[in-house]
């Protein structure tokens, strides 16, 4: 009874033995399983910050092609604007045409227009239905500019070479045309289209863009409707052009490198993932990889199964021990266990002495 008592204690301290190797085991698949967590953490947060600083690229990107759309239709704007003035230009040189062609005709028939008319500056006809002569009553056309010309009734032509043509149109300033039904002119040199209420127009604005040549300009008209020529514009929409295709070559870009981001992010993800399962998976087999106990006798086999569980990994393992013929007991023991995705095995002697 004593030698099987003895026998009993040994056999209890080899499993408390191989209890306590199991556990260093298990410790050190859990340090592992930590630790590769820890590097997946890192990982992660790595692909984030990729992440966010490709998206405050597609922003920035996104802002410029803003600013540029903007600018690109400020000029087309311009252009808007320009073309409208060169559509007045037009018009002022269709009136300017007819009016060269009037004066050359008066020129001729200056004797018929005195008569019908007052002139008082000199060289200075007038002509209207009720114009009159020198000795007749006032009339409604008056051409008081030296070398003027006045058509309409109320019209003017109170400066030095100026023309006034349209019901009430005045030109009181040297070289001034007014032309239109109440068309004013404020100062020298002017030539005025029109008043209140009235609009420009060109008889065929496809024939006379067609007739440009060389380099055009934008054109500029400010509030009181005075034609100009603004010759940054069309350098800023060229330059705008040239910024608008950078920017799409670059959103380009950026596409291309979150496209990349996003898939090496996916990769990461799919390794955590990976790596979760193993080191879950390898616990639950530590677990479940039991020793068996010393047989008996000589000759004889012991085995163990168990299972073991880890988070949401499970694993089945079997051991066994087969007890050789020696003057000391002495055990072949070997154990195999398996999580599905992982699988670890053991082989050793166990024995006392």
């Amino acid at each position: 009874a004593l030698t099987n008592a003895a026998t009993a204690q040994t056999t209890a301290n080899t499993a408390l033995n191989n209890a306590a190797t199991a556990q260093t085991t298990a410790n050190t698949a859990i340090t592992n399983a930590a630790s590769a967590q820890s590097t997946a953490n890192a990982a992660g947060a790595a692909a984030a910050a990729a992440q966010t600083t490709a998206n405050t690229g597609v922003a920035n990107a996104a802002a410029a092609q803003t600013t540029a759309n903007a600018a690109n239709a400020a000029a087309a704007a311009a252009q808007t604007t320009a073309n409208n003035a060169a559509t007045s230009a037009a018009v002022v040189m269709g009136f300017a045409q007819s009016i060269d062609a009037r004066v050359t005709q008066q020129e001729v028939e200056l004797q018929y227009l005195q008569v019908n008319s007052t002139p008082s500056g000199n060289n200075a006809p007038a002509s209207d239905g009720n114009a009159r002569p020198d000795a007749a009553p006032p009339v409604a056309a008056s051409a008081t500019g030296s070398d003027a010309i006045a058509i309409g009734s109320a019209s003017v032509a109170a400066g030095a070479n100026s023309v006034a043509i349209g019901v009430g149109a005045n030109a009181s300033q040297a070289n001034t045309t007014a032309l239109g039904v109440g068309a004013t002119t404020t100062r020298a040199g002017q030539v005025k289209l029109g008043g209140a209420g009235s609009s420009v127009s060109v008889g065929d604005i496809v024939q006379s863009t067609a007739a440009q040549s060389g380099t055009t300009e934008v054109m500029t008209v400010d509030a009181s409707g005075t034609i100009g020529r603004d010759t940054t514009i069309r350098p800023m929409l060229t330059m705008h052009n040239t910024q608008i295709s950078a920017m799409q070559a670059l959103s380009a870009t950026h596409t291309m490198q979150i496209a990349e981001l996003q898939s090496g992010q996916n990769r990461l993800t799919d390794m955590v993932a990976r790596n979760n399962s193993e080191a879950r998976g390898g616990i639950a087999a530590a677990v479940a990889l039991t020793p068996a106990s010393m047989p008996s006798v000589a000759g004889r086999t012991a085995y163990t199964v168990n299972f073991g569980v880890f988070h949401d990994e499970t694993a089945i393992g079997a051991s066994f021990a087969h007890r050789f013929d020696t003057e000391k007991p002495m055990a072949l023991t070997a154990g195999f266990s398996s999580s599905g995705n992982e699988s670890v095995g053991r082989i050793g002697i166990a024995g006392e002495f």
